[in-house]
Formats: C-alpha cells, sequence, structure tokens
C-alpha cells in the first residue's frame, strides 16, 4: 500500500486543480456513459446549487457522453461549477 500513499491536504490538491479553498468538490471517478449516472448527478448538483453556491464536481474520467455532459452542465448553468479532467490512469495525484 506505500506506493499508493501521496500524502497530500486538502488544500493543495483545490490549488492542483485550480479550485477555491473553500469551495467543497465532490470528485467523481467513472467512465463517462450512461448507465454510470452521470446526467442525474448533474440534475441534482443543479438542484441544490443554490443552497451550495461554492459546491465544485470534478469529473476524472473519459468516455462517449462527455461531450452531452460538458452540454447539459452548460445547460443548467453550472459552467465554471464543473470540472471534466478527462482519464488519469493514476488519480492520487489529485488527492
Amino acid at each position: 500500500p506505500e506506493r499508493y500513499y501521496l500524502p497530500c491536504s486538502r488544500e493543495e490538491a483545490k490549488r492542483r486543480l485550480g479550485l477555491p479553498e473553500d469551495a467543497p468538490v465532490i470528485g467523481l471517478v467513472a467512465h463517462l456513459s450512461a448507465k454510470k449516472g452521470h446526467s442525474v448527478f448533474l440534475d441534482a448538483l443543479a438542484r441544490v446549487a443554490s443552497r451550495h453556491p461554492s459546491a465544485v464536481a470534478v469529473f476524472l474520467g473519459q468516455g462517449d457522453d462527455r461531450a452531452a455532459l460538458e452540454a447539459q452542465a452548460q445547460r443548467l448553468g453550472l459552467k465554471g461549477r464543473v470540472l471534466f479532467c478527462g482519464f488519469h490512469a493514476n488519480v492520487l495525484p489529485f488527492y
């Protein structure tokens, strides 16, 4: 397990991603396909956005639905609150 231990504080992780220090972050690590339910998540994020105005979502993954999910985030007014980072073989450096 030592090879997976990469100490990184929340502050450092947010800095690496260019996110505000006080922002609550929701991370999603999965292939971007319909069966994963990402569109449902985006609908839910849009509904709670007014109660949590600084919350952001970070998607780590790639797939056929990426363009549709980006368009959905735009339509829902989530521009700047959803970050699509693409595929990463090792997601640990993000944490």
